[in-house]
């Protein structure tokens, strides 16, 4: 995977993170404000390279058609297919 990856529009997010497991992994995210305050973020879909070597993109559950806004959406995909591109060394 790509070293880092870093795309924000409003309270949505693609990100480079790292997992329990310590690999690296992008994940789109959106923020919200939490009861107390705090920003925390819900992750809606991301990237996983399978054992053939292709990037495929998991969505989480319903989240990327509940959580982004109509506004939104169509910057988000073009900016997912972006990153999958990116994520699979090609340039379109």
């Amino acid at each position: 995977m790509v070293n880092s990856i870093r795309w924000e529009k409003g309270d949505l997010e693609v990100r480079t993170t790292t997992g329990v497991s310590g690999n690296p992994y992008v994940e789109l995210i959106k923020w919200t404000e939490a009861d107390n305050g705090r920003r925390t973020c819900i992750t809606l879909a991301y990237f996983h390279k399978n054992r053939d070597g292709y990037v495929e993109l998991h969505f989480v559950g319903d989240r990327p058609f509940t959580e982004i806004a109509e506004i939104d959406i169509n910057e988000a995909w073009k900016e997912l297919w972006l990153t999958q591109m990116l994520l699979e060394g090609r340039e379109e």
